[in-house]
Parts: C-alpha cells; structure tokens; sequence
C-alpha cells in the first residue's frame, strides 16, 4: 500500500524537492569498507574502512580497466588490499556487499572479495565469480559445515554489471540474495548446512582468498561491504544510482514506467518515515525468526572435502 501511494502526484513531489534533496543518498548504515577502485592509474588504491582511510598496494599483475558510467576499474589479478579486522563476521550476522563487475566471455574465476582460511577447512566466507556466475560462500568446516549459493544465470561477457550479495545470518541458503543490476536472481543451493562460527584469523583480502585463489580476468568497481543486510530498494539505489542522478536533476525527464517507478521507490525509501519504520521492525521479526530456527537440531553427512 505504501508503495503504491509513493507513486501518487509524483510529478508534484519531483518539483517540490530542494536542491540538497536531489542528491543521491546510497545507503551508508553499517557500511563496513568502502572501496572505490577507481583511480585509474598508479599502483596504490585508497579505500575506506569504518572512518578511516587505507592505502592499498597493487600487485604487479594489477590492470586499470574501463569501468561503469565513464570511470575505471580494476582487474585485480590478485590481491590488492588486506585488513586484519574488517568483515569478521559470524554465522549469525547479516551482512551484504554491493560491487560493480566486468567478466571477460572466457572462464574469469576467483574471488572478489574474502576472509577465508583455506588451511583451516576454508573458514570463513566470500563472493566468487566462477564462470560468469555470482558465488558466495560462507564456511565453517568445508564441504560438510557450510552454504555455497549459485546463481543460475551467467553475467553478461564484457559489460559492467551491478551485482549485490545479501546473507540474512540465519544459517541457510535461503537466506542469501543475488541481484544483477537491481533484479533478484534465480540460485542453486549447492551446500546448505551451516550451524559453527565462521570468523577467522586470516584477513580480509580484495582480489584473493588468503593464500589461495586470486581473481583473474574480472574487472571490479564500487566495492562497498555492509555489516547488514540490504533491502532491495536501496539495492536498487545502488544499481541505478547514475539513472536516479539525473532524473532527480531534471536532465532527463520521467517518462517511460521504469524510471516513473525508480523515482517512486526512491521516494518510498528516503522520504517515507513510515516505511523506514515498518521495514526496521520487519528485520526485527526476521532476526527474531532466525533466533527461534537456529535452536533446532542439525545433522551433518560426511562427504570427502574438495575446493570451495
């Protein structure tokens, strides 16, 4: 209903907004790392963890690439940034990560950002790209204490794609979320079965699993990882960010039905205290709900362990 009522004289609210109003908000509670990578030359990187800012060092093999809406991107080709803290996060806790990926059409793999202890039984979690295709991984004893997600459908070869990854912390396939440029993806539940911690010693590691797997033949962008989960209107913010620019600045007008209903969820998610209150308590209940699931008993299969 409040959707619905966020579509109302829509004309009129568009007129009626401040300058300061037209300004894009992206969602900025519990962003954990911000990485922009998008300077697009040098050898150092700066991203921003919590309230600081980080220089990361980039490998030789490091490549700046074309990137979305005229700016760069980075081919990591392994690791180009680690911090021992960010993104320890448990089993329980939701977390999201919104970036901006470019596959080449051959077999591109390998992580887009980890904390991961390969030795350790790869404890930990991460966003992978294996042949075109978004998988997260969150792990406590690989392959029998763990989830492995999938998406159904590939990314499109040699396009800038946005793609978000959001894990509810209830332990199970289900509750982890891709989308591909806003829109929520079909998966494959390839493990499903994660009860056991999943913080780790090792660091966390853009453009490689810690002594392992590094990420070759993707560009990546707007790296930003979240201690929560996204909903998805401000998935949508993030994906349509540049779109949602320029409609709010009058450069383009409102025209087709998609850019009526970008404007009108962006309205709902930024100027409606109601929702916003509605959509906290929500959480609320699914924290609550993902509490009482978790207390039931869960048995393991052994099975011979392989790579993640």
């Amino acid at each position: 209903r409040r959707r619905e009522k966020s579509r109302v004289d829509l004309d009129s609210w568009l007129a009626s907004l401040s300058q300061s109003e037209r300004t894009v908000q992206q969602p900025a509670e519990g962003l954990v790392l911000h990485a922009e990578l998008s300077e697009g030359q040098g050898r150092v990187t700066n991203v921003s963890v919590g309230n600081e800012s980080v220089s990361g060092e980039l490998n030789e093999h490091a490549v700046w690439k074309e990137g979305p809406h005229d700016r760069a991107a980075l081919e990591p080709n392994g690791t180009v940034f680690v911090h021992p803290d960010a993104g320890n996060f448990d089993d329980d806790d939701p977390f999201a990560v919104s970036v901006w990926v470019n596959a080449t059409a051959n077999d591109s793999s390998g992580p887009i950002i980890a904390r991961m202890d390969t030795p350790a039984g790869h404890r930990g979690w991460d966003v992978l790209v294996s042949g075109r295709r978004i998988m997260p991984h969150l792990i406590h004893d690989w392959p029998d204490v763990a989830i492995k997600v999938k998406t159904k459908e590939q990314l499109p070869a040699n396009q800038c794609v946005h793609v978000a990854v959001t894990y509810d912390g209830s332990g199970y396939a289900s509750g982890v979320k891709i989308y591909f440029n806003g829109q929520l993806q079909q998966t494959d539940h390839e493990r499903d079965s994660l009860a056991g911690t999943t913080r780790t010693d090792a660091p966390l590691e853009i453009g490689r699993r810690h002594g392992s797997t590094r990420l070759g033949g993707v560009a990546i962008a707007d790296l930003r990882l979240y201690g929560r989960g996204l909903s998805p209107l401000q998935i949508t913010t993030l994906a349509q960010g540049e779109r949602l620019a320029a409609l709010l600045a009058g450069s383009v007008a409102a025209g087709s039905d998609d850019d009526r209903n970008l404007l009108a969820d962006y309205r709902l998610y930024r100027f409606d205290p109601e929702y916003a209150q509605l959509e906290a308590e929500l959480t609320g209940l699914r924290i609550e709900e993902t509490t009482i699931r978790r207390r039931g008993t869960i048995g393991y299969v052994m099975t011979e362990r392989d790579e993640p």
